[in-house]
C-alpha cells in the first residue's frame, strides 16, 4: 500500500483492530499453517530472543549467510551476461529459501532442495 505523506498521522493513529501490520503478516505468511498458531507471532517473544541470542551471533552468521546468498543468486539469476527471462517471484523466493535453510539447518543440509 502506498500512501501520501499527508496520511501518516492518520495511519499511526489507527487502532490495531482497524489496521494491523501483524495481522497482514500473519495472513501473508500463512502463520496458522506454517507454525500452527497465530499467537506465536502475536505475543512478541521473537524480539526478546533476537536481542538476547541472535544479535550477538550476527558476526558469526554473516559470512555463511552471505556465501549462501551469493550461491543462490548465481543459481537463480545465472552468471551469463546475456539477457534472459526469469520469473522474479520464484527466483527471489528460492533465494530466500536457500538463505533461510542455511540459517536454520546449516551446511550441507541447506543444499538439498526438491
Amino acid at each position: 500500500m502506498i500512501l501520501p505523506a499527508s496520511a501518516t498521522r492518520w495511519l499511526i493513529t489507527q487502532p490495531p483492530d482497524k489496521l494491523s501490520v501483524h495481522e497482514v503478516r500473519i495472513e501473508y505468511e500463512q502463520i496458522r499453517y506454517s507454525l500452527g498458531d497465530e499467537d506465536v507471532v502475536r505475543d512478541g517473544w521473537q524480539s526478546a530472543v533476537t536481542k538476547s541470542n541472535l544479535i550477538p551471533a550476527l558476526e558469526l552468521l554473516a559470512g555463511p549467510l552471505w556465501e549462501e546468498m551469493s550461491f543462490a543468486i548465481d543459481q537463480q539469476f545465472g552468471t551469463n551476461p546475456e539477457w534472459t527471462t526469469i520469473n522474479l517471484n520464484a527466483a527471489l523466493s528460492s533465494v530466500v529459501a536457500h538463505v533461510t535453510s542455511r540459517f536454520t539447518v546449516g551446511h550441507p543440509l541447506c543444499k538439498f532442495h526438491r
